[in-house]
């Protein structure tokens, strides 16, 4: 996916995601903080990548209700606000972890759906 803006609290969003591998414990800090900066402008790209960084940093953490809280909002919010790209991460996060608790049928809807969505991000790029 290609920014075609370069909106600081998006950048910053990616930063927080690698520092939720890196450290899920102070990544998760940083996603939190970030999930109130984004709420309070309204960046809803931003608030899709910090709640995915939240969601893996607490999925690492082995605090697996809170990650698929903040999975499950990060998929709603990026299908509502149609952000196809950030809908496919989101979808294939949650898939992983829907593997690790031996969910495989929820994980299989989740990369079904992470399919459509990067068929229709593709299909949009096409359009522009």
């Amino acid at each position: 996916m290609t920014l075609e803006r370069e909106d600081p609290l998006v950048i910053r969003a990616e930063e927080v995601l690698s520092e939720a591998a890196s450290d899920p414990e102070r990544g998760r800090r940083s996603a939190e903080e970030l999930i109130t900066a984004a709420r309070d402008v309204g960046d809803d790209e931003a608030l899709v990548i910090a709640l995915r960084a939240a969601g893996y940093a607490a999925r690492e953490l082995y605090e697996h209700e809170d990650a698929r809280e903040r999975l499950d909002e990060a998929v709603a919010l990026a299908r509502a606000a149609e952000l196809s790209d950030r809908l496919c991460e989101a979808l294939i996060t949650r898939s992983a972890m829907q593997i690790e608790l031996g969910r495989p049928q929820r994980a299989r809807r989740d990369l079904i759906d992470a399919r459509a969505a990067d068929h229709d991000a593709v299909v949009a790029e096409e359009r522009d």
